[in-house]
């Protein structure tokens, strides 16, 4: 099971940069965290929404 967990994290690992580069990643993650830094839940939820609709 260990080695299937590693084929798929390696797979992940190389075609992340594919679906989203990682600039994007850490700017789509900060706006979730300035949401929760203003007690804004709900633009929180709008922003991680957004993300996994991608």
């Amino acid at each position: 099971m260990e080695n299937i967990k590693a084929a798929m994290d390696r797979v992940r690992f190389l075609t992340l940069s594919e679906v989203s580069p990682s600039e994007s990643l850490i700017e789509q993650h900060e706006e979730i965290l300035s949401a929760l830094k203003n007690h804004d839940a709900d633009a929180a939820k709008r922003r991680y929404a957004a993300i996994c609709r991608r």
